[in-house]
């Protein structure tokens, strides 16, 4: 995570900003460290992905899930299914490349981050994709030209 989502982030009980506590960096990228709120409650940032659920509990089966097959709509062997992806985001949201571009878009759900990906190369200017399992993890291993304008939240 960047030190300048912050201004995004809030405790989920209290709802008042959290402060970061940064135990380990790669350049401008938070890999480990806490967010803390005023009233002592932390959330643990991993892997460069913010942690605001402490145990997966009903999303375990989600979470293998996602990881297990994290590349089954980025593989060249089955183009089809990012197509149906656009086609999806189209009919069922009404989203558009005219509708994303430069925005700030907020995917909940994201699994493998199919989605947010088509997002990104519609030219959003960022995407959050949030999920409560550790789908997150497929999502943020991502290649480089996505995880630009990603940020992953658990």
């Amino acid at each position: 995570m960047k030190t300048r989502l912050l201004e995004y982030f809030v405790c989920p009980t209290s709802g008042n900003k959290v402060k970061l506590e940064i135990s380990e960096r790669d350049g401008d990228e938070i890999l480990e460290g806490s967010l803390v709120s005023p009233s002592g409650e932390r959330y643990q940032v991993r892997g460069g992905i913010p942690r605001f659920v402490s145990s997966e509990k009903y999303t375990d089966t989600f979470g293998f899930q996602w990881n297990r097959h994290a590349r089954i709509y980025f593989d060249d062997k089955d183009k089809y299914r990012i197509h149906s992806t656009y086609e999806q985001l189209e009919q069922k949201l009404g989203l558009s490349l005219e509708k994303v571009r430069d925005k700030t878009v907020l995917d909940i759900g994201c699994g493998t981050g199919i989605s947010g990906a088509v997002m990104a190369e519609w030219g959003a200017r960022e995407v959050f994709c949030i999920d409560l399992s550790s789908s997150v993890e497929a999502a943020y291993s991502l290649p480089d030209s996505f995880l630009r304008h990603c940020r992953m939240v658990a």
